[in-house]
């Protein structure tokens, strides 16, 4: 008896076996020519018409199966509306075949079965770390030196070519020449890491120059508040005669100090943006309002016109009275700028 239990499984093993690798050839010839495959698929279609349609209703008796059918058809018809009504184009998918389906499964598995895969991540994560540490240590004394470059091809007549090609092309031959293994990156990974680097380079430099506005401003209003006051109060006296609400001191101070500012940094307002006068990289950073709450213990300050929030009136007034400072990046409202600018 366990002889012949033995025996029908192991047939049943074979059996199993021999219809999975029949199925597996099938679908390599399908797949080694799909124009065919579509265009037997099609035959078969237009010779079983009746057989295609009775499939179709012997699925529909379910309930369930039909009213989710239903269901689909109705979300999708709402989906078309919905777009068309608000001036968009229909929702466009792409159809993929069983074909497409099995090939990218192959490409996956090659890729995330890859031994070497681990290693390959590892280099590319050192490789942008490092480039980025170059350009932000590094960063001006290379373009200063990518500038002579280009300017002396100029002079003997050959090709211009970008300060930017020249700068990071020469920053990844040091990082390469100074990681132990790079064999496993590719032009893709290093072209990846240049940008990924490129948005870091410009963090930094947004980051750098909203702290040096924001200690020019600071020290402008130091330097120069007594005359600021007053002509915050003969402002306020401008406007009660027009029949205006008075603004706060402090508010007219900030517009003050920053209309001074502006016109004294020349870069600042070298190129028109949509926030006043100022750069593109630095009006993102000075709209943002601050991530969290802060605590109750720390003095906040609302600009005159909208009551919101104003990290730079904070700023000054902390200036002002002593307080020490920090490294904190202070949410500035648009109004206390913008409007004012």
């Amino acid at each position: 008896m366990i002889r012949h239990a033995y025996v029908r499984e192991q047939e049943d093993t074979g059996i199993s076996g021999i219809h999975a690798d029949s199925t597996a050839r099938a679908a390599a010839r399908r797949d080694a020519d799909p124009e065919r495959t579509k265009q037997i698929t099609r035959q078969w279609a237009e010779r079983n018409k009746e057989r295609r349609a009775e499939l179709q209703r012997n699925r529909r008796r379910d309930p369930g199966v039909y009213q989710s059918e239903l269901e689909a058809n109705a979300a999708a018809r709402r989906v078309k509306r919905s777009l068309s009504r608000a001036g968009l184009p229909p929702k466009l998918l792409h159809a993929t075949t069983a074909a497409e389906r099995r090939a990218n499964e192959r490409e996956a598995d090659a890729y995330f079965n890859d031994p070497s895969r681990p290693e390959h991540l590892r280099q590319f994560t050192v490789f942008v770390e490092s480039l980025t540490e170059h350009m932000l240590k590094n960063g001006a004394r290379m373009r200063e030196f990518a500038e002579a470059y280009v300017s002396s091809r100029d002079r003997v007549g050959l090709p211009p070519v970008a300060v930017d090609d020249v700068v990071y092309a020469r920053a990844v031959e040091i990082v390469a020449e100074r990681m132990r293994r790079v064999d496993l990156l590719t032009s893709r990974d290093v072209a990846a890491a240049v940008r990924s680097t490129k948005a870091a380079v410009g963090r930094e430099e947004q980051r750098r120059q909203f702290e040096n506005f924001m200690k020019m401003v600071v020290t402008d209003v130091g330097r120069n508040r007594e005359r600021y006051h007053s002509d915050a109060e003969f402002e306020n006296r401008a406007r009660a005669n027009r029949g205006l609400t008075r603004a706060p001191i402090e508010s007219l101070i900030v517009r003050l100090a920053l209309q001074n500012v502006v016109q004294r940094v020349p870069r600042i307002c070298s190129r028109p943006t949509t926030l006043g006068r100022l750069p593109a990289s630095l009006s993102f950073t000075l709209q943002r309002r601050p991530t969290r709450q802060r605590r109750r213990s720390t003095i906040g300050f609302t600009d005159g016109r909208s009551g919101k929030y104003c990290g730079l009136c904070t700023c000054i007034h902390r200036k002002r009275s002593g307080m020490k400072h920090g490294r904190v990046h202070f949410g500035i409202s648009e109004s206390c700028l913008a409007n004012w600018l």
